[in-house]
């Protein structure tokens, strides 16, 4: 009896540590990527420093000059803003919680689970 019950331990010990590996594993790569996305995010947000820097120093340029010629105030067309750039939210989309994980569901699978019970899982997290 004892060493059924060992043997069923050993058997959880052995699955909750593969678990772990394969959780450090899709955590660490997760990291690296979201660390890509703020290295781009960074990016954007010096390139947009510095084109308001070149729009504020043509406006003092024209103002001190006092022209009011347009072809003196540099045009700042919008950038191609990529998703992940525009909302962290959307490069977080494919991320489990350690739950869905241990009871070896999937976010979709929560999601169906979700709409039978009738719970909001975000505000049980």
């Amino acid at each position: 009896m004892e060493s059924v019950r060992s043997a069923e331990l050993k058997g959880l010990l052995d699955r909750a540590t593969n678990l772990l590996r394969e959780q450090k594993d899709a955590a660490e790569q997760k990291f690296l990527s979201l660390q890509a996305v703020v290295r781009k995010q960074e990016e954007h947000i010096f390139d947009l420093y510095r084109r308001l820097e070149e729009r504020d120093d043509a406006l003092r340029r024209t103002r001190a000059t006092g022209s009011h010629s347009s072809h003196s105030l540099e045009h700042v067309r919008p950038a191609r803003v990529t998703s992940e750039i525009r909302s962290y939210e959307s490069s977080l989309s494919d991320v489990y919680v350690p739950r869905d994980v241990i009871c070896g569901l999937s976010p979709n699978d929560l999601r169906s689970s979700e709409e039978e019970v009738g719970i909001d899982l975000e505000e049980t997290v």
